[in-house]
């Protein structure tokens, strides 16, 4: 089978990608004031959701659907902790969300796991904070308690907020962060922030089909991103790529895998949240840019099929066996995870301003995968 690298739709097919990942709902639950919106920017990337000060700049719950996201994130109405008729009203809106969703009967639609977020700044963990995250946990749904805004209160102070959780709310884990960009107050606040603890449990409370999206969604993440690439993503193309080889195939017939590890290779590339990076600032932007990728990796792998296969020498005038397309497939998604990783890391980590087809040339490609 011939593969036209000139004329093959890049965009179309990472477009495809992105839509085939599942999408989980999270919840994100608190008084006004609470940081929810904080929460979700520092994760998820700025502007993510709106910031406002005092009264909440939402009303109800407002979803935030992003393109650039496979994570479907809800923002819920802040109530004030000493208005009554709110507080109810806050109560019954948010429980009757989650109720609606799950009699929905489609699965896509439930909520998968609730934030709730009580800041620790104001020094007090409600009876609507009890009242709420109880009444979530009776609905068999993971809740998880997040102490936003650490940065205003002392060791103690914090202590005493975790006491009331643990002692209302049996079996409710909890998170300590702060969302501050003060780079000297997340020094100072380094050996109480639970991100890393915050998103395990959030991965593991996820079913493995919504995992990849919300991993993918993660700003920076490296770590995790880099793992569902390798044990996850990659393992699948190679399995197909292992089982086009299962009857033993000319070695020409090789080119006919291309199509197969150009779409890995946006796969994974999707997987590292372009979008979330420095330097790409639209969908538009983004598309081209993998799509260049896709042009530059399948140009590579046409003209140099003979050099990148190893044993390509020994099998040229015979045939290609499931073992050799399977190695190869899965030699070159290591390569591109590779390459994915360093330019993350370089972009978000390290601040450079590189332009994503210059992290992704012929020679890094090739040298990647030996």
């Amino acid at each position: 089978m011939d593969f036209d690298a000139q004329n093959f739709d890049y965009e179309a097919e990472f477009q495809k990608i992105k839509e085939t990942v599942a999408k989980p709902n999270i919840l994100v639950t608190g008084a006004t004031g609470a940081g929810k919106s904080s929460l979700i920017n520092h994760l998820f990337g700025e502007d993510t959701a709106p910031v406002g000060e005092g009264r909440p700049v939402t009303k109800g719950i407002l979803p935030y659907s992003s393109p650039n996201l496979s994570v479907n994130l809800y923002d819920s109405q802040g109530y004030e902790i000493d208005d009554c008729n709110e507080n109810y009203e806050y109560r019954n809106n948010i429980l009757g969300f989650i109720d609606e969703r799950k009699r929905s009967g489609d699965i896509e639609t439930h909520i998968h796991e609730v934030w709730h977020c009580v800041s620790a700044s104001g020094k007090r963990v409600t009876d609507m904070d009890i009242d709420i995250i109880g009444e979530i946990k009776e609905r068999n749904l993971p809740v998880a308690v997040v102490f936003t805004q650490i940065d205003g209160v002392d060791e103690a102070e914090l202590s005493a907020l975790v006491g009331r959780v643990e002692e209302a709310c049996e079996g409710v884990v909890h998170f300590a962060v702060c969302c501050a960009k003060d780079e000297e107050v997340q020094n100072r606040l380094k050996g109480y922030l639970q991100w890393t603890e915050l998103l395990d449990w959030a991965t593991a409370n996820l079913d493995d089909a919504l995992r990849e999206g919300f991993i993918s969604s993660l700003k920076g993440s490296l770590n995790e991103k880099r793992d569902l690439a390798l044990g996850k993503i990659i393992p699948i193309y190679t399995a197909i790529a292992s089982g086009v080889g299962a009857v033993p195939i000319p070695f020409s017939d090789m080119f006919a895998l291309i199509p197969l590890q150009v779409k890995m290779s946006m796969h994974i590339m999707n997987t590292y949240g372009l979008d979330n990076m420095s330097g790409v600032t639209s969908r538009a932007i983004e598309s081209f840019a993998v799509s260049q990728i896709g042009r530059l990796i399948a140009r590579t792998l046409a003209s140099n099929l003979l050099k990148l296969i190893p044993v390509a020498g020994a099998v040229v005038r015979g045939a290609v066996n499931a073992t050799v397309a399977g190695a190869f497939t899965n030699a070159m998604g290591k390569a591109v995870c590779e390459l994915g990783y360093r330019y993350v890391y370089d972009t978000v980590v390290e601040g450079k301003k590189t332009p994503l087809p210059e992290a992704f040339t012929s020679t890094a490609l090739i040298d990647s995968m030996f």
